[in-house]
Order: structure tokens, then sequence, then C-alpha cells
């Protein structure tokens, strides 16, 4: 919320749409407040359950908030104030797929401008969006894999997706260590621009033709 706040004014209490990746806390877990703060229009989620507390706490909210719910079980693609969304996966019922597998990926494009936002997928998943989609995948920014794990971010996937930008979402002095240095590796190695959101908020600012990067 402290973060919403910081890019919203204060007297915007509308979100069109709420996006989950996958169930895992830390993708999730500050979502049933933001459906208890803000009227939440759409909510789109992958297939994949979960047991824990958060997840069910979010369904509920989800409900209470009487938003419209869509299950991604196929791809997807949409439109809204002119920014195109495409869901590229899961493209099946991942009831029974492991969380971070999974993960919803989706490609936002804006004018000239493509983001691709991978959730936490493993470098399996990124080889079969390569495989499947070839160069569609190739977008100014890559959000990297699972916050810059080494489970992700395979060199093919990278080159492919050819970004401008490379974002790692992960905490300062996390436990996991994250980024590690196999991912930075690789995306230097094809010479893109790192950022990390352990140094600050990330913000992408876009007309359809110019894309600048700024981080407060």
């Amino acid at each position: 919320l402290r973060q919403l706040h910081r890019v919203m004014p204060f007297y915007d209490r509308s979100i069109d749409i709420v996006i989950a990746t996958h169930p895992d806390k830390d993708h999730i877990g500050g979502l049933p407040d933001v459906f208890k703060r803000f009227e939440v229009g759409t909510y789109i989620e992958s297939s994949v359950e979960d047991d824990g507390g958060i997840y069910h706490s979010l369904q509920e909210s989800v409900k209470y908030e009487g938003s419209r719910h869509i299950v991604v079980n196929s791809p997807l693609s949409f439109v809204v104030d002119g920014v195109r969304f495409d869901i590229l996966f899961p493209d099946r019922v991942a009831t029974e797929i492991e969380k971070n597998t999974a993960s919803l990926v989706m490609q936002v494009t804006y004018g000239h401008h493509s983001f691709l936002l991978t959730g936490d997928i493993p470098k399996s998943i990124e080889r079969y969006l390569v495989a499947k989609y070839g160069t569609k995948l190739q977008s100014d920014v890559l959000k990297v894999g699972h916050h810059g794990s080494k489970t992700s971010s395979d060199a093919l996937f990278v080159q492919t997706v050819a970004p401008t930008y490379a974002v790692i979402s992960a905490g300062d002095s996390n436990w996991y260590g994250h980024p590690h240095a196999e991912v930075i590796d690789t995306l230097d190695s094809f010479h893109i621009n790192i950022s990390e959101t352990k140094k600050g908020t990330i913000l992408f600012l876009s007309d359809g033709a110019s894309l600048t990067k700024r981080q407060d």
C-alpha cells in the first residue's frame, strides 16, 4: 500500500485490474489489503491454488469486492485504455503444476514499447516460451524471473527477449542471495541495462513513442 500511494494520487481509490502471477506469499501477501482500500474492477490469476491462509483471504476479498474474476487456463489478450495485455502462460489448466512453474507470464504493450513480466517461472518454462512464441517475446523491458534466482534467466530466453532494460525485484540483503551472480553475468553478456528494486522504486514512463526510466 505504501508503494501504491507513492505513485497514485490520494483521491484515486480505484484500480482497473489486479493480476496475481501465482499464490506465493511474497507475491500476494499485500493484495487482501489492496482490495480493502481500493475498488478493484477485475482480478486475474493463474489456476494454480494454495492451501495457505493468505490465498484464502485473498479469494474471500475478491468475492466480497465483487470484482470480475478471471482464472487463466489458456492464452488471453485484452486492451485497457490503449494498453495491450497478452497473457502468454499458463496455456493449460495449472491446478496440478508447481506454483512457480505455473506463474502468469504477461507481455504489456503500449505504442512501440513492450514489457515482459515473468513471475517466478523457471528455465524450463522460459525455453518452452521461446519454442512457442519465438521473437514475439522481444520486449524493451524484462522483469527478470524469480527475483534474479539462477533457476531462471536462461541465456537463450534472455537473448530472444533482447531487452534494453532488465528489472530485478529483490529485497536488500534477502535470505536467498538474489540476484545470483550467474544471472547478472548472463544479462551483462548481452549488454542489458540492469536495475534492482533494492536500490529504489523503478518507474518507466512512455508516451508510446519514447521510453525513459526513473529510479527513486
